[in-house]
């Protein structure tokens, strides 16, 4: 048995508990139908978006936007512990992200959102959320940056 908590401020909600056997179909259908649980201001976009990094055939278990900043969000779904492969893994999918706006806002259009809001997003901020059962040590000591970075696990 998973538990998941919807946290907003001080307050702690339990939702109901999610035996996730399977990352791909479970987890992914919890967060696509919740997506709120992962941000407040987020909004789906697609699931297993197909693309193709360093001549690899990959897939984005979950792309979403925040509605507050207009940034893309790439959504990694890990059954078991996330490790320092999947912080690349998902580096890689924001830079694919990043780097094909183009693709993305086809994604939104597709989607139903009109085109001159799609216009307004803003590709240079990507976000990367992982969420998995546990986590390395190594990935919950993330190493000093100059940049303005943060780490949601």
């Amino acid at each position: 048995m998973r538990y998941v908590f919807l946290i907003n401020g001080e307050r702690i909600e339990e939702l109901a508990n999610q035996p996730f056997q399977d990352e791909v179909r479970e987890m992914q259908e919890f967060f696509k139908k919740n997506i709120h649980v992962l941000g407040k201001n987020f909004k789906f976009i697609a699931d297993k978006v197909s693309i193709t990094v360093g001549g690899s055939y990959r897939e984005i278990d979950i792309l979403a936007f925040d509605e507050e900043s207009k940034a893309p969000v790439v959504i990694e779904l890990k059954k078991g512990e996330a490790d320092e492969n999947v912080l690349l893994q998902v580096l890689r999918y924001a830079s694919w992200v990043a780097n094909n706006p183009d693709s993305v806002k086809y994604l939104l259009t597709k989607s139903g959102f009109e085109h001159s809001y799609v216009d307004k997003f803003n590709f240079n901020n990507v976000r990367i959320i992982i969420v998995a059962e546990r986590f390395k040590d190594i990935l919950l000591s993330p190493p000093n940056t100059s940049a303005d970075s943060r780490l949601i696990l």
